[in-house]
């Protein structure tokens, strides 16, 4: 077989919360990371408020993507891939900025919806841990996708409103007994979960029978859970038993540590919704999956 040859690869994610750039320089089928860039866009706090990307928050982002380009043009043949999620998805005004931005960029930005990122992050966790079984989040600013995975293979997912930063104007809005209930009351609202949830119903349901998962195993994509690992000194990607901790809040907390506590409440929610039985912290994302379904990489 012939071997495929050297690449570079950048891929740029963005998200409701910041926009992320990774290059990777790809050899064979291994993906190694070169160089990485982050811009915190607050394109939720924008939504939240109008429905629109403000022009405020637009600008800013737009000059960041200028000094970006800037950067990867010090990579020689790069190829450069793009997509947006729930912001791009859903602000009433995404088409102006992704026009902007893709003429910034020189490459598409492909907005993909919420299934298209569930299976970019499970493709990506398949290249971190082999075959994934069980329940896959990816907490993202704007939303949180919610997979059962089989054999690395969806069998159901639903796209929430429990991205961070809305975790967040919940808890600024109702409080934490608020955000609680509002926390339950989107877990309640996909059927697959609830019935996931009662094991007496599963004989009953042909995509959910019990012989889908042996055990239900849970794995957290997504920089805010990370922060929950690093808050308990554990491992990135080390598994947990019976995983049953809580973050306090500290006076004066800032407003990346109090979006990972209301993600700790969220996951706090749906260790009593579900019957969790390990825990995965995961360092992949779903430009990792998307450079693997690129350059048709295989675990």
């Amino acid at each position: 077989m012939q071997k495929k040859p050297n690449k570079l690869v950048a891929v740029t994610d963005i998200g409701s919360n910041s926009i992320k750039t990774t290059v990777y320089f790809v050899s064979g089928v291994t993906a190694n990371v070169i160089y990485k860039d982050k811009f915190i866009c607050n394109f939720t706090r924008s939504l939240l408020k109008s429905g629109k990307l403000s022009k405020a928050v637009t600008d800013k982002a737009l000059s960041y993507l200028k000094r970006l380009k800037k950067n990867l043009s010090s990579f020689k043949d790069l190829e450069h891939y793009a997509l947006g999620t729930s912001a791009m998805r859903e602000a009433q005004n995404a088409l102006s900025f992704k026009v902007k931005a893709e003429k910034i960029l020189g490459c598409t930005i492909s907005i993909i919806n919420g299934r298209k990122e569930a299976e970019l992050g499970i493709k990506a966790l398949s290249l971190e841990l082999g075959p994934i079984n069980g329940l896959v989040i990816d907490l993202g600013g704007g939303s949180a996708e919610i997979t059962l995975s089989k054999n690395s293979q969806i069998i159901s997912m639903s796209t929430l409103k429990l991205g961070h930063q809305m975790l967040i104007n919940k808890a600024k809005v109702q409080g934490i007994f608020g955000l609680k209930v509002y926390i339950q009351e989107e877990l309640n609202s996909v059927k697959w979960l609830k019935i996931l949830s009662d094991t007496t119903t599963l004989s009953s349901q042909p995509s959910l029978k019990r012989s889908t998962i042996k055990s239900l195993n849970l794995y957290l994509i997504g920089g805010r859970f990370r922060n929950l690992a690093k808050l308990k000194n554990l491992a990135i990607s080390s598994k947990l038993k019976n995983p049953n901790f809580k973050i306090f809040k500290a006076p004066g907390l800032n407003q990346q540590a109090a979006s990972s506590y209301c993600a700790s409440i969220l996951l706090e929610e749906l260790l009593k919704f579900t019957a969790i039985t390990s825990i995965t912290f995961c360092k992949s994302s779903i430009r990792e999956g998307l450079v693997a379904e690129k350059l048709k990489i295989k675990s």
